[in-house]
This record gives C-alpha cells, sequence and structure tokens, in this order.
C-alpha cells in the first residue's frame, strides 16, 4: 500500500523547495489549505482530480509522487511498473471496500425495517410469549450500529479487523490502528444504540398507568442487556486483535 506519511513528507519537501506556502499552493490547486496540511502529514491523499495538477506545481512525476521520492532516470521505469501495481492494488481495494459499505448499509436498513415489523408482530400478541427476548429491539440495535458505523466511515475498518484477525494477515500499521478504532467504536456505538432504544420505549411508555408501566420497567432493559452483552463478545477480540498486532498498535495508537 502507498505509504502516506512518506508521501505527505515529499510533498512538503517539494513545496518548500519551489518557495510557495500552504496557503499558496491550496490556492492554486483550489483546495483548501487545511487539506495540503492533512497531505504533507499524512492523513489523506490528493484526489485523483488534482494529483496531476499538483505534480505539475511541485515539479515532479505522478511517479515520484507515488513513490514519494525523487527516482534516478535509470531505476524510472521499473519504478513506474511497481508504482502501477500498487495503485490497481488500491483501486481493487476501493472498491471491495465500496460493496462492504453498500452491504453493511443495506443490512443496517433491513434490520431496522424488520424491527419495526416485529414491532407490528408485538401488537398482536407475540409480546406475551417473548416477554424477555425483545426481537425488535435485537434488530433496532444491529441496524442502527450498522447504520451509524457507515455513516461515520468506519464501516470497511471494523470488518477488515475481523479479515486481519482470524485470516493472520499482517496489517501495516495504518491499517491496525483504524482497523482497533472502528471496533472501539462499535463497543461505543452498541451503548449508545441501546441507551436510545431504552429511552424511546421509556418514553412510549409514559402514556401507561402506574401499575402496568412498573410491570413492563424490566423489559425496557432488555435492549440494554444488548449491548452490553453484544460488548461482552468484541471485548477479547479486541485483546486478541492487540496481542497479535501490537507492535503495529504502540507505533501508531498516537497518530
Amino acid at each position: 500500500m502507498l505509504n502516506q506519511e512518506k508521501t505527505g513528507s515529499y510533498i512538503a519537501e517539494k513545496r518548500r523547495q519551489t518557495g510557495m506556502t500552504q496557503k499558496e499552493l491550496a490556492e492554486k490547486l483550489g483546495r483548501s489549505d487545511k487539506a495540503v496540511s492533512k497531505w504533507e502529514r499524512g492523513k489523506s491523499m490528493p484526489d485523483p482530480a488534482v494529483m496531476e495538477e499538483l505534480c505539475s506545481l511541485l515539479n515532479i512525476s505522478i511517479n515520484e509522487f507515488l513513490s514519494g521520492e525523487d527516482i534516478r532516470n535509470e531505476v524510472y521505469f521499473n519504478r513506474a511498473e511497481e508504482n502501477m501495481k500498487v495503485f490497481v492494488k488500491e483501486r481493487s481495494i476501493i472498491k471491495r471496500s465500496t460493496w462492504i459499505l453498500i452491504a453493511a448499509l443495506a443490512a443496517g436498513f433491513l434490520f431496522i425495517l424488520l424491527g419495526l415489523y416485529a414491532v407490528s408482530l408485538n401488537i398482536s400478541g407475540v409480546y406475551d410469549i417473548a416477554f424477555f427476548i425483545d426481537i425488535p429491539s435485537l434488530l433496532f440495535l444491529f441496524g442502527m450500529v450498522l447504520v451509524l458505523l457507515v455513516l461515520s466511515g468506519a464501516a470497511g475498518d471494523f470488518f477488515c479487523a475481523f479479515s486481519i484477525c482470524f485470516k493472520k494477515r499482517k496489517p501495516d500499521r495504518e491499517e491496525a490502528v483504524k482497523s482497533v478504532r472502528a471496533v472501539k467504536m462499535v463497543l461505543v456505538l452498541n451503548l449508545l444504540s441501546s441507551a436510545f432504544i431504552f429511552t424511546g420505549n421509556m418514553v412510549l411508555a409514559s402514556g401507561l398507568g402506574q401499575e402496568e408501566f412498573l410491570q413492563k420497567v424490566a423489559y425496557f432493559f432488555v435492549p440494554v442487556w444488548y449491548g452490553i452483552f453484544s460488548d461482552l463478545v468484541l471485548v477479547p477480540f479486541l485483546f486478541r486483535f492487540y496481542s497479535s498486532n501490537d507492535k503495529y498498535l504502540d507505533e501508531g495508537e498516537d497518530t
């Protein structure tokens, strides 16, 4: 994979050699100076739409940009082939990640719709049969977590964590750090989503009589237990991920 930090340092070095400030370079590219700052710190990469113009302004080739260093003429074509392979691999990963995001978002909305359907069944009497199972809340919980995970942009990193852990694939530092952050985010989302469902149940039950309300309080806590149980399942996985990739995480957690 491309080394964003190396490329970022190279952009900063070449910009300084041209005598431009970050703001001046940003204005010529039609971008903000914050965007240029992120490029130079390795936090993000320039859009393909501005890559050619950026290289022209910095007096470098696209191959040098992708390599993050000057390339001598005698090794230029070999490096060009290497960069092309990396670029093709990156595009393949992006395409696969896009499908993962679409599938996760679709699954999230499907769980929510199934939850709504399950609620309609409860109105017909299933409520008494499965008093402490609360299928609607479980579906709502999974659906909300998936949708929020996709909207936060961390769904790909979350599923990547499982790929890394169970396939015993060695990630690079950036992959390891992002995957851990995504798992930690799901731990938080489980609790927040279950608390939201609990609050919704309480609000909807506010119109009940006191006796009926007290009878159903235990039922209202069921989604909270679902959230806690989901976290208890993920915590051992997180520890396993840490133990397998500790050298990457020790270097990268503070970035």
